[in-house]
């Protein structure tokens, strides 16, 4: 069985992100160096702006996990 050839990479983060980014990675069940390349590698986020239905402010939305909350009226879905 031949051996991949890999590459390092150092991250500093700011305090408390690596933590935060350990518990993401556990809860989808990969390893903290898997779960970082997936997030890198992916494409970014769709952003668009969409009229609140309560009160019509514009708010911004992004694909994926999460949701939104209106800073005019305080709607939230």
């Amino acid at each position: 069985m031949s051996e991949r050839k890999l590459d390092i990479i150092v991250v500093h983060a700011p305090e408390g992100t690596k933590a935060r980014w350990v518990r993401h990675s556990q809860a989808q069940g990969l390893k903290l160096s898997d779960w970082i390349v997936a997030a890198v590698d992916r494409p970014p986020n769709k952003v668009t702006a969409t009229p609140c239905p309560r009160c019509a402010s514009v708010v911004l939305t992004a694909d994926g996990p999460g949701g939104w909350q209106c800073a005019q009226c305080g709607l939230a879905a």
